[in-house]
């Protein structure tokens, strides 16, 4: 992954006034009754795969298989309360059930049964959209929250990959399975209910940051709160 990205956002984005939002959500059941998110994350590691050619093709059973083998191996650790973010060069082409990166979607996260480990995977996958084919920047554009002027950090491609780190760990954290928490304005995730929301009196024609993660600025969507709507920080 790009040096920016690790470890500062996974490592700091706990405790902070835009992570707190999601202790507002709760896993039930009968023998434990209501399990709210915790404020705690920890940064456990990364791996880097360097594959033998480019402009590789990869589906979602691809993703699983290689964080499967990784796991397997020792390179990453089993963990099963944590979320496997895998991100990946512009050149490649992903698709996540048919749907194609860039062209559908910018980010997506998904959870599978590894039977051989014995472990529920939750993972998100995001892209690089600062190093895509020249017949492809149109459409990676849209994954580019700042363009056209420098972005928090300087590094395009990182800083539009946090945005989407940001997004999809908040969306696994609350609806791993895609079938919890959405919002109870448009069904959306409590991410993706607020695309394009980066807080009151925000302006992406001015500023190019909203959080502070480690000693680092980014740029993050705000979060659907249940009762409040879109939010940055939690509200009673």
């Amino acid at each position: 992954p790009p040096p920016l990205l690790m470890p500062s956002p996974p490592r700091h984005v706990g405790n902070t006034d835009w992570y707190k939002v999601l202790t507002s959500y709760y896993h039930y059941s009968p023998s434990f009754g209501q399990q709210f998110v915790s404020n705690y994350t920890e940064f456990a590691g990364n791996y880097s795969i360097y594959p033998a050619q480019r402009s590789m093709v990869l589906n979602e059973t691809d993703i699983e298989t290689l964080l499967v083998t990784a796991i397997s191996s020792g390179n990453l650790s089993a963990d099963s309360m944590g979320v496997y973010t895998v991100m990946f060069r512009g050149d490649f082409t992903v698709s996540f059930r048919g749907k194609l990166w860039l062209r559908d979607w910018c980010s997506f996260h998904g959870a599978f049964l590894a039977e051989p480990l014995g472990l529920v995977v939750k993972y998100a996958v995001i892209g690089d959209p600062s190093t895509v084919a020249a017949d492809q920047r149109g459409l990676a554009a849209g994954c580019q929250p700042v363009s056209g002027r420098p972005t928090a950090n300087g590094d395009l491609g990182a800083d539009s990959m946090v945005t989407g780190y940001a997004q999809q760990l908040a969306q696994t954290v609350t609806d791993y399975q895609q079938g919890a928490w959405y919002s109870d304005l448009n069904g959306k995730e409590v991410g993706s209910a607020c695309e394009g929301d980066f807080g009151p009196g925000f302006s992406l024609g001015s500023q190019n940051s909203n959080v502070q993660f480690g000693d680092k600025r980014f740029l993050v969507q705000s979060l659907w709160q249940r009762g409040v709507g879109c939010t940055m920080r939690r509200r009673a």
